[in-house]
């Protein structure tokens, strides 16, 4: 059950829908793809409580397998900083935006889960009422769900942002994880509001290549390194009006 949930998750591709997920569309799946027949009766109040708890599971399945590759070792983002020249101040401020504009470009762009997973387990509660006896559970549920995801992009964040040597603004007066996770839930929801028009809306060339070049940017890469330039500057001995990203 699980895996055809997956399945039909993947089918949606960028928007994910839990409620699509209903018993009667997986065990179609099933009998259609494996030739397995399923019964309402022999999983709900079986193996769970309700359909909404089976979608949860659902998610929360899906949510182990993120985060999304763009980050990972050798995803978009890790390929520029891996190929930037990190040892001058200006090359780490190029690396840093061209690691924004690649990945947050290929992010809004591509048929990735990633934002939608993320999107469906916090909407998951919409539609149910406090009083519901299941509420209570649920809502612990999907905030575990949340705060693991958000976790384990933090720590890859870690990663980017130490081998670029940046760190939060004193200014800010906290420390690097809670200003990453903060940014997480930014990049969350501007991608959350961009998706709405799709991929080919909302780009623009700028001249950010090294020597000036128009580069194509999403509106949503852009509101990003706008957001990161907020928050971070350059690390190492420097006079502090060079720290500016």
């Amino acid at each position: 059950m699980l895996e055809a949930g997956l399945e039909l998750m993947a089918a949606q591709q960028r928007n994910v829908d839990a409620d699509a997920l209903n018993y009667k569309s997986v065990f179609d799946h099933l009998q259609a793809t494996r030739d397995i027949r399923v019964t309402y009766a022999s999983v709900h109040e079986r193996i769970w409580s309700s359909q909404r708890a089976y979608q949860l599971d659902v998610l929360r399945k899906a949510a182990e397998a993120l985060p999304a590759a763009t980050f990972l070792s050798r995803g978009a983002a890790a390929e520029v900083v891996s190929n930037a020249d990190i040892e001058s101040d200006e090359g780490r401020r190029a690396a840093t935006r061209e690691m924004i504009r690649v990945s947050c470009n290929g992010d809004i762009s591509n048929s990735d889960i990633t934002l939608s997973v993320y999107r469906s387990i916090r909407m998951a509660l919409v539609g149910l009422d406090e009083s519901d006896p299941e509420y209570p559970l649920i809502e612990q549920a999907i905030e575990e769900t949340r705060v693991e995801i958000g976790a384990r992009y933090v720590e890859l964040f870690h990663g980017l942002a130490s081998a670029l040597r940046l760190r939060p603004k004193p200014w800010l007066d906290t420390d690097l994880d809670t200003v990453m996770y903060r940014l997480f839930a930014q990049v969350v929801a501007l991608a959350d509001g961009f998706a709405i028009d799709g991929p080919d809306e909302n780009r623009m060339e700028l001249p950010t290549g090294l020597n000036g070049e128009l580069q194509d940017w999403h509106l949503y890469s852009w509101s990003v390194w706008s957001a990161a330039q907020a928050v971070f500057e350059l690390d190492g001995e420097m006079p502090d009006n060079e720290r500016h990203l």
